[in-house]
């Protein structure tokens, strides 16, 4: 028989859309203000008083949010890497039930993460939302300890050199057939020895002064498609970390882990569970 829904989970996710919304005023307010400084205008006095007053509600809410975070052993667990805020701890508890995603797999399709070799797309938009906004807030935290920002440059090169040796040149060939506009990278316009030699001298790989003839190279993926994949990767290690801190909490033993002979094996930090690494597109 499936498990029933929690209602403590489902509470915890009320209180994130709740404080989210909170959280998205503010962020409409900043722009306003910007948009108003952009065009020389004076902010009126009432819009900046509904911020800040906005800014202090959500800096009260923090301690609340965390607090209930903490009473699930994977929002402790989240609340401790760098970066994390305890609206997208909260909202984690939320969502992901170790009882109802009884494996990490399924944590990926939830949120629209399935690699290659499964399903990808669908999901529930609106936890892809919140996975993106917490790994975007991790990535953000520049601390020596900060775990996943290092997972994530990691990536990120080891894609990028994958990416100059021709590693994925058959994905580029198909991503051309399929668009319309012309992509120097994806044409084979774009030299690799000089990209190369562009981030060994800690440039931006751009196209511009490494072109040549189109199919004078092989065809490469855009550089932003290598963060995108980057990113990815990163957010499946954090998710599949996550659940086996939740369904070590409610088992009290560690999760299957089918995907352990794929790339990338990592443990998650400061925790003695097991996990896998995201595989490789």
């Amino acid at each position: 028989m499936k498990p029933e829904v929690n209602p403590e989970r489902l509470l915890a996710r009320t209180r994130y859309f709740s404080a989210l919304s909170l959280w998205q005023r503010i962020r409409r307010l900043e722009e306003s203000l910007r948009t108003l400084r952009a065009q020389g205008v004076p902010p009126p006095e009432d819009l900046t008083r509904e911020l800040a007053q906005a800014r202090n509600d959500y800096r009260a809410l923090g301690p609340q949010l965390a607090a209930e975070a903490r009473r699930w052993p994977e929002g402790t667990w989240l609340l401790e890497q760098p970066g994390v805020a305890p609206l997208h701890a909260l909202g984690m508890t939320g969502f992901v039930d170790p009882e109802l995603h009884e494996t990490a797999a399924m944590v990926w399709r939830y949120a629209g993460l399935a690699p290659a070799s499964g399903r990808r797309g669908g999901g529930n938009p609106r936890f892809l939302a919140l996975t993106r906004d917490l790994l975007y807030g991790i990535l953000q935290d520049r601390s020596p300890e900060n775990f996943y920002r290092r997972v994530y440059h990691d990536r990120l090169k080891a894609l990028h050199e994958r990416n100059l040796e021709g590693g994925f040149a058959e994905k580029a060939r198909r991503l051309q057939r399929r668009r319309r506009a012309p992509n120097a990278w994806l044409e084979g316009r774009v030299d690799p020895e000089c990209i190369a030699r562009r981030r060994a001298e800690g440039k931006l790989p751009k196209a511009e002064g490494c072109s040549g003839e189109k199919g004078a190279f092989a065809p490469m993926l855009p550089p932003e498609t290598i963060t995108s994949y980057a990113r990815r990767q990163t957010l499946r290690i954090l998710l599949v970390h996550y659940h086996a801190i939740g369904f070590e909490g409610v088992y009290g033993a560690e999760p299957e882990l089918p995907w352990k002979r794929l790339p990338g094996y990592l443990p998650p930090p400061r925790a003695g569970v097991v996990a896998s690494g995201a595989g490789t597109d």
